[in-house]
């Protein structure tokens, strides 16, 4: 447990558009007040503090004060009637926190000046860190590693040179899968497969990682009550806290963390709580040589006004490190009151130009309720959030939450705006790069949000679907249900995402929920998601009258990719650019339950490589209230209306309610100046500005020139986010133990010692039809190599390697046809016919490759030659070998060695 110091101190497009207009001017004046930057304002009296000071000191330059606490409570004895800013400068070194650093409306800056704590020395220098650095280690065994902390200290984190490390698990990687549910208490007990757990004879700290209802939308972490080895049952100490993500069912995913047997890979730790000794096993060695945290408090700046009347305010954090927090998954999913820096009761705070790191939650944190867990009720936050690197935390980067369904009591205007986000929801999938709830009036933008388990922005409010028939006295109707929604009027703009959705599915880059007359503009979404149900733009249910704009999207991974996924009412998707390269569909219009998805409007949009455009999964004449001036491209000319009446045309959906849709709009190439690459600017002679479209200002997205740490992560001791084939395959086959891993779809498989790339058996096909074949567990990316045997004087067969999609139902294969060509390779793409390679046929052992790294395209090699490409198929989710066709024909060749480097496994430190 933490200890926290001083708790007791004392419609239309038109309409939205002019709603856009009134959200900007609102934002505007509030840049304009936080402008009137310190930097220029009159100086009362400046302190200075310094990890070799002393408390006993005055705090000069000279005699500076050693610790944060003294500075504030001298700042408390000349803030009451402020003539000028009051900086505290913090020297370089290393502020070992043991108790929450508390700011009450005591410590404010009064007279509209502030209190600013800051740097002195470079940017970032001065660490305050919420945690003690542990040393004397001793070698326990083997490469595990112990050292006394102590019975009084118990923490669920550890850092070793700003990595995270886990807690000791089962598996080491990736997950096991629940058999099925137990039919008497399905949320709390479940069974699992033969051999998947190992024997553990001390259960005490023994949790379970699930993600319940096998639809990976959240996880829970929950500890285990028993483990019955006779019927493979494990039974929890409690139900799952969440109902809504269904039971422990057959297939949903988990792995089991907690105790000392488990403990057997780098990166691993144990904390013995009983006898107060840390087991770990190191990333490096020597150990004693490692900068290794534990944390202490789970919060380290903790801003808390004593009430929704008395808030702490006009106080700045600039320029710091502030790392290194405690919190458990059950504190961080019961109020968010846990992180590196809490916000409770506060007003025109400022964090900017600091490292936020290493948060076992979030990294800043404004909760919608106070400690004690009543709700604030607050309005005008102003709190500003700018400049600042955040990095690996296990929650939000940034979350701010205000109180549902109210009129009189909001959180408004927020702005986070130029940060730096990555390494996202470790520890809870629920979290987001920025996190807006019920918050009114805020601002997301020129942010670079990356490397997500889940979202990289949320914005969610108060659904009036799900809201109480009275509220504070006033009884909801429709023409007054928005005003009770306090997530509203926000803005959600120039921010580049990507690598969000990691670990989760069913989920978007930029998620919205329950909003109203929220703007969303000129945004970059990319490269994200893994495995399943893959969205770019989402607006979820009981999304109202928001405006989407000029964004653009491209380069989703999974095994269904859907570009803007629109729910609500009244929405406008104006002049966007959405890349299906891969296999994708533009935009889905569905209905859940009760919430209502219906007149949604659709301008100028370029939809570029796309088979299904719009795609209704439930059809409605009301779902679209208008849809033209947009260019529907498709290099194959096949153009699907998913589910609409009639034909499932691009044709058919013209001619519907006579002639209502696309009368204007065109399936012409919109001529972007290099797709391929991601410049998605038109040409001067692109078809789509002569239809009104509107070049996108992509230079701006992201990060501003004057972001600081840009180019500092040397100094910052933290991995890179480049990821990289496994040096070991994530599958292979060779064969030697025969074709346990394969099933057949034709013929007998036969395993042959004629030949063998490696040790002494491969793959003959040698019947008529004979082939073999192995399906993923999911749609997968990475490379896949395999070896084949040729025997280049026949020229009488049909045998190729193939992997297949399932999702976009395409196949890419590689082989000898030679009824194609006798004396070159063949291979074929897209569903088209076969194709001669520039390779020649010769005698002995070949290389064939399949390489889906990118997410975007499959490449195609012989021998380590190009052969072909398609931008289609960018995943499979089978692997098929041998001869399938029934034409008289047996090759004398061979298959061996077969082998996948999965580059999208699961996330990982």
């Amino acid at each position: 447990m933490s200890t926290t110091a001083r708790l007791s101190k004392s419609g239309s497009k038109s309409g939205m558009i002019y709603a856009g207009a009134a959200i900007a001017f609102a934002l505007a004046i509030l840049w304009a007040l936080l402008d009137a930057s310190p930097a220029h304002a009159a100086v009362q009296a400046t302190y200075y503090v310094s990890p070799s000071g002393s408390d006993t000191n005055p705090g000069t330059l000279s005699q500076p004060f050693k610790t944060i606490t003294k500075a504030r409570d001298v700042v408390d004895t000349i803030n009451n009637n402020m003539t000028g800013d009051i900086i505290v400068y913090l020297r370089a070194g290393d502020y070992f926190v043991d108790t929450t650093i508390v700011f009450d409306e005591s410590d404010s800056g009064t007279n509209g000046y502030n209190v600013i704590y800051k740097n002195y020395d470079a940017a970032g220098s001065a660490r305050i860190i919420g945690g003690q650095k542990l040393t004397g280690w001793t070698l326990h065994s083997g490469n595990i590693y112990k050292t006394t902390v102590g019975t009084g200290w118990s923490f669920d984190a550890l850092f070793e040179n700003g990595v995270a490390a886990k807690i000791a698990r089962h598996p080491n990687t990736g997950y096991k899968k629940i058999q099925n549910a137990d039919s008497s208490q399905p949320m709390k007990a479940f069974n699992y497969y033969s051999g998947d757990i190992p024997s553990i004879s001390d259960l005490s700290s023994l949790q379970v990682y699930v993600w319940p209802g096998a639809h990976n939308w959240a996880n829970e972490i929950l500890p285990i009550q028993s483990i019955n080895t006779s019927n493979r049952k494990i039974t929890l100490t409690e139900n799952q806290r969440w109902p809504y993500l269904d039971t422990l069912k057959k297939g949903s995913r988990y792995f089991i963390q907690g105790a000392m047997q488990l403990l057997d890979a780098q990166g691993e730790f144990f904390l013995d709580k009983t006898a107060g000794i840390l087991y770990y096993y190191p990333q490096n060695t020597p150990i004693n040589s490692q900068e290794i945290f534990a944390p202490k408090v789970d919060k380290i700046f903790l801003f808390n006004g004593s009430s929704n009347t008395s808030l702490v305010k006009n106080i700045t954090i600039d320029g710091l490190t502030v790392m290194v927090s405690n919190s458990t998954y059950q504190d961080m999913t019961t109020g968010g009151k846990t992180g590196n820096i809490v916000l409770i009761n506060a007003e025109a705070i400022t964090v900017k130009n600091s490292r936020i790191l290493h948060s076992n939650s979030s990294g800043i944190s404004m909760p919608p309720t106070d400690l004690q867990s009543t709700p604030v009720k607050s309005r005008g936050a102003n709190i500003l959030i700018y400049g600042n690197y955040i990095h690996n935390v296990g929650d939000s980067g940034v979350k701010i939450a205000g109180t549902p369904n109210t009129a009189n009591y909001m959180q408004t205007h927020p702005i986070v705006s130029n940060n730096e986000i990555d390494k996202i929801a470790r520890i809870n999938a629920n979290g987001a790069g920025v996190q807006f709830s019920n918050v009114s009036f805020g601002e997301i933008s020129y942010n670079q949000i990356t490397n997500a388990i889940h979202y990289g922005i949320e914005v969610k409010g108060s659904k009036w679907t799900n809201m109480p028939a009275v509220i504070e006295g006033t009884t909801v109707t429709t023409a007054n249900q928005y005003n009770f929604n306090p997530g509203r009027y926000n803005v959600v703009k120039f921010n580049d995402v990507s690598k969000a959705n990691l670990d989760t599915q069913d989920t978007g880059m930029i998620k919205t929920g329950g909003v109203y007359q929220t703007t969303i503009d000129n945004n970059r979404l990319h490269n994200s998601g893994n495995f399943g149900l893959q969205k770019g733009l989402y607006l979820d249910d009981v999304s109202d009258y928001n405006t989407v704009t000029n964004n653009i999207v491209y380069g989703l991974k999974g095994s269904t990719k859907i570009t803007y996924n629109v729910k609500g009412i009244g929405n406008l998707i104006q002049n966007n650019i959405a890349d299906g390269t891969g296999g994708a569909k533009a935009v889905q219009l569905n209905v859940i339950g009760d919430q209502p998805t219906r007149n949604n409007t659709f301008l100028n949009n370029i939809y570029f490589k796309y088979r299904v455009f719009y795609n209704f999964s439930s059809w409605s004449n009301n779902r679209v209230q208008q849809s033209d001036y947009n260019f529907f491209y498709s290099t194959t000319g096949t153009r699907t209306m998913a589910g609409i009446p009639g034909a499932d045309t691009y044709t058919n959906w013209r001619t519907l309610f006579s002639n209502k849709f696309d009368q204007h709009s065109s399936t012409a190439n919109p001529l972007f100046v290099d797709a391929a690459n991601h410049d998605y600017t038109l040409q001067p002679t692109s078809p789509a500005l002569t239809k009104g479209f509107v070049q996108i200002d992509q230079a701006s997205i992201g990060l501003k020139g004057d972001y600081i740490y840009a180019d500092t992560g040397a100094d910052l001791l933290v991995e890179t986010n480049v990821v990289e084939p496994d040096p070991d395959p994530s599958f292979a086959e060779d064969f030697e133990r025969g074709f346990g891993n394969w099933q057949s779809s034709f013929g007998t498989p036969t395993a042959s010692t004629t030949q063998a790339h490696n040790g002494t058996t491969s793959f003959l096909p040698n019947e008529d039809r004979d082939e073999i074949y192995h399906l993923m567990d999911n749609e997968t990316y990475g490379v896949l190599k395999l070896w084949f045997y040729d025997n280049a004087a026949d020229n009488s067969m049909k045998v190729r390697a193939r992997v297949s999609s399932s999702s976009v139902e395409e196949n890419a294969m590689i082989g000898v046809v030679t009824y194609n060509s006798t004396n070159k390779y063949s291979y074929l793409v897209d569903y088209n016919t076969w194709i001669t390679s520039s390779v020649t046929r010769t005698t002995g052992w070949h290389e064939f490759k399949f390489d889906l790294s990118s997410g975007t395209d499959c490449k195609l090699y012989i021998d380590g030659v190009l052969i072909g490409t398609t931008d289609i198929m960018t995943s499979f989710d089978g692997i098929y070998l041998g001869d399938n066709a029934a034409d008289g024909y047996t090759g004398n060749v061979y298959f061996d060695d077969v082998q996948l480097f999965d580059i999208f496994e699961q996330y990982e430190e």
